[in-house]
């Protein structure tokens, strides 16, 4: 799975490093962030990429939001993922 992140801001966006993402909610141990290009400050207009896997560990619907900080006024920033556990 890839979750892209776009800066439609007309000044520069300070992303922090995958290193701060959390994964929280109903089941995040069924997530794992596995890399991406959101590093440091993201320009203005730019996007990067945040990888990460989806790894079940029941049957069914399974949740969790995927949580960063920037410097925008809503921060943190908060986006639903999700997955169907076979």
């Amino acid at each position: 799975m890839v979750y892209a992140i776009n800066d439609n801001g007309m000044l520069a966006g300070n992303i922090v490093t995958t290193d701060f993402y959390v994964l929280l909610g109903a089941n995040p141990t069924d997530f794992t962030i596995t890399g991406g290009t959101c590093v440091g400050t993201l320009a203005a207009g730019a996007t990067c990429n945040t990888v990460f896997t989806f790894t079940p560990i029941a049957k069914g619907l399974r949740t969790a939001s995927l949580v960063f900080n920037d410097n925008a006024p809503q921060s943190p920033q908060a986006v639903p993922v999700s997955g169907y556990g076979q």
